[in-house]
């Protein structure tokens, strides 16, 4: 059985208070609105929701679409829940989620949308990462093209943060959880070449290199040192404390 979507709004108001809208309305800006509930509360509904009733596709598609355009924190509910899906119908789930990313706004729903949905899809649907996430790379506006960054964390041993990732601690009983074990050189290479000059994600970028620095900063620095045209001094600076001192 599905999950009661009526049900879940309310849950979601009733949790909500106004700090913690205040909060998060001057850290981001979204045209759905924001309610003002506590991660941690967010966490908990998120779990509770999907043990309740565990994602399954097509069925859940509507019911999915229309809690994301609900409201911020319905839409990360939403990622969520669809993240526990990928395995299963990897082409319901992608098409899902290409519906929801023309509609993100905020950099905290896209990196959700990418690290937890379109990272993983690529080895559900057995395609490179770049075409797993056409469409998003040359988009105009860049919250939609930091999806195609955050994505990429997929391919890095960093544990998933944030309410997002609460069903799918359920769905693997397990506190923490990464989706892969190792960097993958060729997704992160791939988004550092393509984005490194785009100022509208710089701050995702960063955040691969800092992540492949930390795993394997041999491999950062070559592939830095052999990238034709180098990078940005923002990014150059990023790479700095990885080189071994001379």
């Amino acid at each position: 059985m599905s999950f009661d979507l009526e049900a879940v709004r309310t849950e979601l108001a009733s949790a909500a208070d106004e700090d913690t809208a205040h909060r998060h309305g001057k850290q981001l800006r979204c045209l759905r609105g924001i309610r003002g509930v506590p991660n941690g509360s967010l966490a908990r509904i998120a779990d509770r929701v999907w043990r309740s009733s565990p994602t399954k596709l097509p069925r859940d598609v509507d019911r999915l679409d229309r809690l994301f355009a609900t409201a911020w924190e319905d839409g990360l509910l939403a990622i969520g829940l669809l993240a526990t899906a990928t395995a299963d119908a990897p082409g319901e789930a992608h098409a899902l989620a290409m519906r929801m990313a023309l509609r993100v706004d905020d950099h905290v729903t896209a990196d959700a949308l990418g690290w937890l949905v379109f990272g993983p899809s690529a080895a559900h649907l057995r395609k490179p990462y770049p075409v797993v996430v056409e469409g998003l790379v040359d988009h105009a506006r860049p919250e939609i093209r930091r999806i195609a960054v955050s994505g990429a964390l997929a391919f890095t041993p960093l544990l998933l943060e944030g309410p997002s990732a609460s069903p799918l601690r359920a769905q693997l009983g397990q506190a923490k959880i990464q989706i892969s074990d190792r960097i993958d050189p060729r997704v992160l290479g791939w988004a550092i070449t393509t984005f490194r000059r785009d100022e509208g994600v710089a701050r995702a970028v960063r955040r691969l290199i800092i992540a492949w620095g930390d795993d394997d900063p041999a491999a950062l620095v070559q592939f830095v040192d052999t990238l034709p045209g180098g990078l940005p001094s923002m990014l150059a600076n990023e790479v700095r404390p990885y080189r071994r001192p001379q």
